[in-house]
């Protein structure tokens, strides 16, 4: 019984020793000079986020913000011993609503706050793909292709072609198409295709696709030059359609970076 208690005894000196130690180390950092620096300028580096924007079925994604992480900064510029800015670190703070709590809706555009717009475009056997890379290609657009079931089964080596740009799965779109489309695509892209595409809304396909874990783009603008002309602002989603792409996507790029925009994959032009 004494053994027991000793050894109890000997238990709790030591967990209090490590919580006293502990508590004279936070003492000791509180008033070191580095730790006093971060704190009285922390709030100079936060940024709120941004919630999504939700309408009927419709949503517009939100921006993470951040905060300084204080604790993990300050323990890295001890060991540098300078406060650099370069060197912050920082914590995620998610929008309240956010893109990944409603995948059951129709993603039309990415946010506002973003100076990109996504170029669209539907891969078949009618696409001239030799001609959209030699644009794409030239003026270093990065192009989402979204490539239709039947022809990625008859031609996979073809995203081997593909590598610098991204890939998503197209029409018919099942449970079963998904799952072997998706894995193809996994497997030869960098990308992870984690987006279906509608021109109109369509029930059928949000349910299926969100089933899967899969977000639906219903794109903002659909059509070619003209409709890009009159529609494009920031954060745009633009589906070329398949009788503009060979002879309107060039000048449709030329235009779209004239005025200040940069042409993203969907992976982060959509990403909060």
């Amino acid at each position: 019984m004494k053994n027991i208690l000793k050894s109890i005894g000997l238990l709790a000196l030591i967990v209090f020793s490590f919580f006293y130690t502990d508590k004279v180390m936070n003492v000791v950092n509180n008033q070191d000079e580095i730790m006093i620096k971060l704190k009285s300028i922390e709030d100079n580096y936060k940024i709120e986020a941004t919630d999504a924007t939700i309408s009927d079925d419709t949503i517009v994604p939100g921006i993470n913000g951040r905060v300084l992480d204080v604790e993990r900064t300050y323990k890295y510029l001890k060991q540098v011993g300078v406060v650099d800015e370069s060197l912050f670190k920082y914590k995620v703070v998610s929008p309240k609503v956010s893109l990944s709590n409603n995948i059951g809706k129709y993603i039309t555009k990415a946010n506002p706050k973003k100076d990109s717009v996504a170029i669209l475009i539907t891969l078949n056997s009618k696409t001239n793909l030799n001609k959209v890379l030699s644009v794409a290609n030239s003026k270093k657009a990065k192009i989402n292709f979204f490539i239709e079931y039947n022809y990625l089964m008859e031609n996979i080596a073809i995203l081997n072609e593909l590598k610098e740009h991204e890939v998503y799965s197209y029409i018919p779109y099942s449970p079963d198409t998904l799952i072997i489309s998706n894995n193809i695509i996994k497997n030869k892209m960098y990308n992870e295709p984690i987006y279906c595409l509608t021109s109109t809304k369509d029930i059928k396909v949000l349910n299926i696709c969100s089933s899967s874990n899969m977000y639906t783009i219903l794109p903002s603008i659909i059509g070619g030059y003209a409709e890009i002309k009159s529609s494009l602002e920031n954060g745009s989603i633009i589906l070329l359609s398949n009788d503009k792409i060979t002879n309107e996507l060039d000048i449709s790029i030329n235009y779209i970076k004239n005025k200040g925009y940069s042409i993203s994959g969907l992976s982060s032009h959509i990403s909060e």
